[in-house]
């Protein structure tokens, strides 16, 4: 028979566990761009804040240097994408106008090797009608695929006016960073206790760490692939490079999957065996390299889970929604991890008393 005191222990577990549940779904889930646009804002104000406080030793005020700081950095930003933006688009209308002899390419390679090899092995029938049904499905998707991507970019265009508002929200964050923080650590103390909010500050360190990596992870992957299909002479390098980097927002699985388009095109388009197994070779050694030294190195600290729970999670939370549960799994089940490593001694000091 449980004491009131663990019963109103057990109690107060639920209703944390219950909170967290809430927080991960809502913020994940249910209101993602307000997400988003709170995490770049807060990215946006860190790497600003290093600059402020070093011009407030010389007695520069906060709000000056606060500001100045964020014209500095996205004047930086602004620049940067102004050398990408044109080559990415020149690229992606390039490969737009590329597409139909892709299709008439591929039908082509594929005719090839079904009379060099498959017909050897008495499978006429069936595989004229699986390269009918593959060139007939790439016809049809290849056009609708073109408009949904067209209006995926203004979408995100119209998303990005939307983004005006992070600068000042960065602003707001540099100004009152000292307050904020402490404010929001007292709230959690005086409201849950000191227990809690050690898990709190385990959660937004694990977060934060997580994405940092993720981006770093990002940054290398992208100008290291870029690099190598430049060498090589690939097409559309930055496309693919681009493509490269984004991958690692679905671990294990969004590598895997990233290299199918390069060598798809080194097929189709340059009809090159050489090229496309420099392609393979240049994309294989990267990810190997990235996936099994680099990204635990700094995901180490950060996030530590099994390759097994995280796959699980990856599958679990994809399958409840979609595309945004594949991104989110990672970060939501080292939260899982973390809640429940927090709460496992405290349980498991309950059930001793009991016994």
């Amino acid at each position: 028979m449980l004491t009131k005191d663990q019963q109103k222990t057990y109690f107060e577990h639920i209703v944390f566990f219950t909170l967290i549940v809430g927080l991960v779904y809502l913020l994940f889930f249910k209101v993602v761009f307000f997400t988003v646009i709170l995490i770049f804002s807060y990215f946006l104000s860190e790497s600003v804040y290093p600059f402020v406080k070093l011009t407030n030793r010389i007695g520069i005020p906060t709000w000056v240097s606060s500001l100045f700081g964020i014209l500095i950095a996205l004047s930086l930003i602004v620049f940067i994408f102004s050398l990408i933006v044109p080559v990415l688009i020149q690229q992606i209308n390039k490969l737009d106008k590329s597409i139909p002899q892709l299709i008439t390419n591929l039908e082509n390679i594929l005719n090839h090797l079904y009379y060099s090899i498959l017909a050897r092995f008495g499978w006429r029938r069936e595989v004229i009608v699986f390269l009918n049904n593959l060139v007939s499905n790439i016809q049809t998707s290849a056009p609708s695929f073109a408009l949904s991507s067209m209006f995926s970019i203004i979408k995100g265009l119209t998303a990005l006016s939307a983004l005006v508002i992070i600068p000042i929200i960065s602003y707001f964050m540099l100004i009152a960073r000292n307050y904020y923080r402490s404010s929001l650590k007292s709230f959690i103390f005086n409201i849950l206790g000191e227990n809690y909010l050690n898990v709190f500050i385990q959660i937004y360190e694990m977060s934060i760490g997580y994405i940092k990596g993720l981006l770093i992870v990002i940054l290398i992957v992208t100008v290291l692939t870029y690099i190598g299909f430049k060498i090589v002479g690939l097409d559309y390098s930055i496309i693919f490079a681009i493509l490269s980097g984004l991958a690692y927002i679905v671990p294990y699985i969004g590598s895997v999957i990233a290299i199918i388009p390069p060598l798809f095109l080194a097929i189709a388009i340059n009809k090159s065996l050489l090229l496309t197994l420099e392609v393979g070779v240049i994309f294989i050694s990267i990810h190997f390299i990235i996936g099994n030294v680099v990204a635990p190195f700094i995901f180490s600290k950060t996030i530590n889970i099994s390759p097994l729970f995280a796959l699980v999670a990856i599958l679990f939370f994809g399958e409840l929604y979609g595309i945004l549960g594949i991104i989110f799994a990672i970060p939501i089940a080292g939260i899982i991890m973390i809640v429940y490593k927090s709460f496992e001694p405290m349980l498991s000091k309950r059930r001793g008393q009991n016994d």
